[in-house]
């Protein structure tokens, strides 16, 4: 059987006489499209944050390609093939959607120290791919102010690209995006994730969402990881359907 890309053991994460994270531990294969469900404050974001290097748990490690990565600070993981997305979008507002992909590909190809330099005139072609691939190749000189919510979801999604990662880890893609997006959107991360062979872990409160593309799901409740499987036994197990779906799956 083949190794996990990754793994998580034992996380253990309080805020005061909260357990956000409470002996978490699951693994993820290689080019699965795994979702991380549950209701909110069930832990998902604080998970996400652990994994990724923006908290440290206070027990517990975290497994990249079978090398530990806990604690490693989200900028070094992004250059080790790791890229995360958040539920708030994180762009660069004040520049333009091409120049917001340029940042992280000067980033990934160790040429920040150039950025000062005019961005246009570096990696121009590189970005316009990326922003091809996530449908924004209208207008590459666009204010990033003035995209709507979901472009701007996409965009994100670009710059996470950039450094061609082989885990990607997504904080809600859909949110705030209108129901008759979100399955168009999900359905276009996991063609790119099928394309590139790349391994995707993603949190999401729309269910159809979840049932239409995850391979595997695991649910989270009160930090803890409660149900674990395919789509068809996770909306089958009682627990789920008693603290998540109630009682409709």
């Amino acid at each position: 059987m083949a190794e996990p890309i990754f793994r998580a053991r034992g996380l253990h994460k309080r805020f005061g006489g909260l357990a956000a994270a409470n002996d978490v531990s699951f693994d993820v294969a290689r080019a699965e499209f795994r979702a991380i469900i549950g209701p909110n404050g069930a832990g998902k974001s604080t998970l996400f944050n652990l994994i990724t290097g923006f908290l440290r748990p206070d027990a517990g490690s975290v497994l990249f390609e079978g090398r530990e990565i806990t604690g490693t600070p989200p900028h070094r993981l992004f250059r080790q093939g790791l890229s995360r997305t958040f539920q708030i979008t994180n762009i660069f507002t004040n520049l333009s959607v091409i120049e917001n992909v340029q940042i992280a590909l000067l980033s990934h190809h160790g040429r920040l120290y150039r950025v000062l330099q005019r961005a246009a005139r570096q990696l121009r072609g590189e970005a316009e791919e990326l922003l091809a691939l996530v449908g924004l190749a209208g207008d590459p000189l666009q204010h990033a102010s003035t995209l709507s919510h979901g472009d701007r979801k996409k965009l994100e999604l670009a710059v996470a690209l950039a450094n061609r990662p082989c885990l990607l880890f997504l904080d809600e893609p859909t949110a705030g995006m209108a129901a008759n997006e979100r399955l168009d959107a999900i359905r276009m991360v996991r063609r790119i994730a099928d394309e590139r062979d790349l391994t995707v872990v993603f949190t999401e409160h729309d269910m159809q969402v979840v049932f239409a593309v995850a391979d595997r799901i695991s649910v989270l409740h009160q930090g803890r990881i409660i149900a674990e499987g395919k789509p068809a036994e996770v909306r089958q197990s009682e627990d789920v359907q008693r603290v998540y779906l109630g009682g409709v799956v």
